[in-house]
């Protein structure tokens, strides 16, 4: 969605609201009355459209190749998901749906999804377009790239695979292999890599463990996320 809106502008907005109220109706069923959907859905359309209107304003750098461009999407990012994730919870506890005492909660972890899901698929969705131009250097260096994602493969499988959640500080050695990967691709393959570690970790580990765990889990991916963008970007600037 932010992609969509940084690339088209943020006169999408309208559409957003309406692909977060299809999400609420074809996946979640409808969980809350139509004014409530509708409400939730305006909010989220609102506020992840005025950050595509800010960071427009901004000029930001859509390859996010210096620190002010990371630093201005991944802050961004993460007051406007606060702002949307407290206005969703809100619309619906005033709809009777939500207990007041779980909305803590809520916030929290539709924070971190959304979070974790910009700082993820942004970066490599608004460098799609050079996608093809990229290709033949990549081609060039496949045993490299087939042995980065072995790496993290291998490390993913031990981690939630063997021993899901018995330690969950062992989860920062997923940072050597990420550090490793950005210094060689830069802001896109920080992104790649955590979004290849997300997608392991719905295949590995997310069967087998309960909701806080893995919420518990995403503030770490959170913390990886970020230090690999912002790794990117100096590079890219230096």
């Amino acid at each position: 969605t932010v992609a969509v809106l940084l690339l088209r502008g943020w006169r999408q907005t309208p559409w957003t609201a309406f692909a977060a109220l299809s999400a609420e109706v074809w996946v979640r069923g409808a969980p809350a009355p139509w004014l409530a959907l509708v409400c939730a859905s305006i909010i989220i359309g609102v506020g992840y459209g005025g950050l595509a209107l800010l960071l427009a304003h901004r000029r930001l750098d859509r390859l996010l190749a210096s620190r002010r461009a990371a630093l201005e999407l991944s802050a961004g990012a993460a007051l406007t998901a606060l702002a949307v994730s407290g206005g969703y919870a809100a619309t619906f506890v005033a709809a009777g749906v939500l207990p007041a005492s779980s909305a803590t909660d809520a916030i929290a972890r539709n924070w971190v999804g959304d979070v974790n899901g910009i700082l993820t698929l942004t970066p490599l969705l608004l460098a799609a377009p050079l996608a093809r131009r990229a290709l033949p250097a990549l081609a060039k260096h496949g045993l490299l790239i087939a042995s980065q994602a072995v790496s993290l493969a291998v490390l993913i499988l031990l981690l939630f695979g063997v021993r899901p959640m018995g330690d969950l500080p062992l989860a920062y050695v997923l940072f050597a292999p990420v550090i490793w990967i950005t210094r060689t691709w830069g802001v896109i393959g920080a992104a790649a890599a955590t979004l290849y570690i997300q997608i392991g970790l719905l295949v590995v580990a997310a069967p087998h463990l309960s909701g806080s765990s893995l919420v518990e889990i995403q503030y770490l991916l959170v913390t990886l996320a970020l230090t690999a963008l912002l790794l990117g970007a100096v590079l890219a600037e230096r």
